[in-house]
């Protein structure tokens, strides 16, 4: 089983915000203040996919609004310097 398709399955794993077709998770261990990895996480669709480029166009576009989301939650609790993306 995917950890990603069910995250229950990764007791530090959490959900910070999803919509229909997505979710941003992050592991408990980023959320300390200072750690070098701060506030990283992933956006993971809800349906299993291999590839980015298996997603449907409604998942593209929802993924795009959820890292806008994303990026206002960032800024409001970590103020980060700066975001990668991959």
């Amino acid at each position: 089983m995917c950890v990603f398709c069910y995250p229950e399955l990764e007791p530090k794993q959490r959900v910070i915000m999803s919509n229909e077709y997505c979710m941003f998770v992050q592991l408990e261990d980023v959320q300390t203040k200072g750690c070098q990895l701060e506030g990283a996480g992933l956006i993971v669709p809800r349906q299993h996919r291999e590839t980015v480029f298996d997603l449907t166009k409604e998942e593209w576009m929802a993924t795009y609004d959820l890292l806008q989301d994303v990026k206002d939650y960032l800024d409001r609790n970590h103020q980060p310097q700066g975001y990668n993306l991959g």
